[in-house]
């Protein structure tokens, strides 16, 4: 840089900087008054309340303070992750929700490289896993702190964050929904008022705190021990919280906490009484209150912190996440986290999970530098993994199940001829889903996969001793697979001998008068569906008996009516739902 074009630069921007990490919770407490300058009035960038939102027994607090002379000119919010109380050098930063603050005389870009590069001068500091959004500044920062550093890098796209933007009136919001959704928001808003309800609209720390600890005793949706005083001293850091709930003969059944900012509103913890008042929806309820009350204090912005499901879910904006994997390139390193790739897909969800911590879903190839700067193929890579599965399926049971199928040019059965391309489900999900069905003696249930296809989920079903598994396919030339795959069938770990297949329209079908497990895997759309649900409803009138409907990446879970079926386990990649009582 020339004598000339130095001089025109702030004397600020000629200082050298100097980065500390910042562990206890002592040294935070005493940087809370260091930085106020940096705020800007928010109080979720305060470091008390980033200490009040570390969970200690997975967490270590990591905090990269960036000074200049006797300054502070940035901060970074960071962690390290603990697994079983261990430390794993493994430090998570998410800058998608504003862990990063300067006071302007450095740029976000290099403010990121900085703490990246301090963090990684520690020899305990195995990686780094970064939310970030694609093309920002904290993007282009974590570029060049793996070009500086010579770092291992990759990426993935994660599920985070939820933002909704609110419209002009409640009204409007209503009508973003189907026809279905926007008559449930009404129905179970009426039901809780007519039963007496009454909606609070403030409350006071105290009584916030009284009612979401009663609620917790009675072990509900929402209220583990941990998250539920995790989220208690969060709400006491901020300035502005939103508390509210409903009550109902004067005692709260659900309540809400988060809190309001400049530009937005963030939901934060809900802790519903559904065991008591399982057919009112009060997360439904509450939240339609809330939303009308934001709308009409001009409120533009709902942010569900950590993501929010539907039906809010399709009407929130389809920003990009990305999670960043940057690691030292040791050898050791590489081997662990090679292994750990490889382990996923073989391991039960939970240790799954913690190896996701380790190794991330892509590997770019080495030296390849961009790998931030364009979409990664995580889903080629899941196609690959899923053809490897179904190949190994297929040859250990002497069966032909793999392989994606669309109905163009086949033979289809019944008047409506109306479903969806023909995709193998993937063992892992499926064995899953099985495995928490809530049932003691499998042979009282008759196990129906509509839309079965050549019959994988038929075979994954033998492995449990079922009454009879039956599977209902259209597609004439689908079918005959299917029985021909029957008839090949050979497997150590089959425990049902009873297996057949159908060519049925799925609204033909007359389903056994046994107890019923029925599966979908998104077989058809939602006006199928419905019909396929009243005929379910119709056999049970007539044949009182349990039913539990098992859905797989359930794509049509709006069209389930709470009012008649009863959700026991609901997770990313499988519904297990049960039939409730019919008069």
């Amino acid at each position: 840089m020339s004598k000339t074009v130095q001089a025109q630069l702030p004397q600020a921007f000629c200082i050298p900087t100097r980065e500390l990490i910042y562990s206890s919770a002592y040294d935070l407490n005493r940087l809370s008054g260091q930085v106020q300058h940096l705020l800007r009035g928010r109080a979720t960038l305060d470091p008390r309340f980033y200490l009040a939102s570390i969970s200690p027994t997975s967490w270590n607090p990591r905090v990269v303070v960036i000074s200049r002379d006797q300054d502070i000119v940035g901060v970074v919010y960071a962690k390290e992750r603990k697994i079983a109380g261990i430390s794993t050098g493994l430090i998570f930063i998410d800058t998608v929700l504003d862990n990063i603050v300067t006071d302007g005389s450095i740029d976000t870009e290099r403010l990121v490289e900085k703490a990246i590069n301090r963090l990684f001068r520690d020899r305990n500091v195995r990686g780094l896993r970064l939310f970030i959004s694609p093309g920002k500044a904290e993007h282009r920062g974590v570029q060049s702190a793996v070009m500086s550093q010579s770092l291992d890098g990759s990426h993935a796209p994660v599920e985070h964050h939820a933002f909704l933007r609110l419209p002009a009136n409640y009204e409007h919001f209503l009508q973003q929904f189907g026809k279905h959704t926007r008559r449930n928001f009404r129905y179970y808003r009426r039901g809780f008022e007519l039963a007496g309800g009454q909606y609070a609209a403030e409350m006071t720390f105290e009584d916030f705190r009284s009612a979401a600890l009663r609620l917790a005793s009675k072990d509900v949706v929402g209220a583990d021990a941990e998250g539920l005083n995790r989220a208690l001293n969060m709400l006491a850091e901020v300035k502005r919280p939103l508390l509210i709930g409903l009550r109902i003969n004067g005692e709260y059944v659900s309540v809400l906490g988060g809190w309001h900012e400049s530009d937005r509103t963030t939901v934060f913890i809900q802790v519903n009484d559904d065991q008591d008042h399982a057919k009112m929806s009060l997360s439904i309820v509450l939240r339609a209150y809330l939303i009308e009350e934001l709308i009409r204090q001009r409120v533009h912005t709902l942010l569900f912190w950590a993501g929010v499901g539907e039906p809010y879910l399709s009407q929130c904006e389809p920003g990009r996440t990305i999670c960043a994997f940057v690691d030292r390139t040791s050898f050791s390193w590489r081997m662990v986290r090679r292994f750990s790739r490889s382990a996923i897909a073989w391991l039960p969800t939970p240790m799954a999970d913690h190896l996701r911590w380790i190794a991330p879903q892509h590997r770019e190839p080495e030296g390849d530098l961009a790998f931030l700067g364009s979409p990664i193929s995580i889903g080629r890579l899941r196609n690959a993994i899923s053809r490897l599965e179904g190949w190994w399926f297929d040859r250990t049971r002497h069966v032909s199940t793999n392989g994606a199928v669309t109905l163009d040019g086949l033979s289809l059965a019944g008047d409506h001829k109306q479903g969806l391309m023909y995709l193998p489900s993937r063992s892992a999900t499926v064995r899953l889903a099985l495995r928490n069905l809530p049932i003691i003696e499998h042979h009282d249930y008759t196990f129906v996969d509509l839309g079965s296809g050549k019959g994988r989920m038929l075979f994954l079903a033998a492995e449990y001793p079922f009454r009879k598994i039956v599977g209902v396919e259209f597609a004439m030339e689908l079918h005959s697979e299917a029985q021909q795959n029957i008839a090949r069938y050979r497997s150590r770990k089959k425990r049902c001998s009873k297996i057949e297949s159908v060519n049925l329209d799925a609204t033909d079908y007359i389903f056994p008068h046994d107890n019923l497990v029925i599966a979908l895997f998104n077989p058809f759309g939602p006006e199928v569906m419905q019909r396929v649900l009243r005929h379910i409803q119709e056999s049970v009138v007539e044949y009182p008996r349990d039913v539990l409907l098992m859905m797989l990446f359930p794509e049509l879970a709006t069209v389930i009516d709470p009012r008649d079926w009863h959700i026991l386990k609901c997770t990313r990649r499988y519904h297990i739902y049960r039939l409730k009582s019919l008069k």
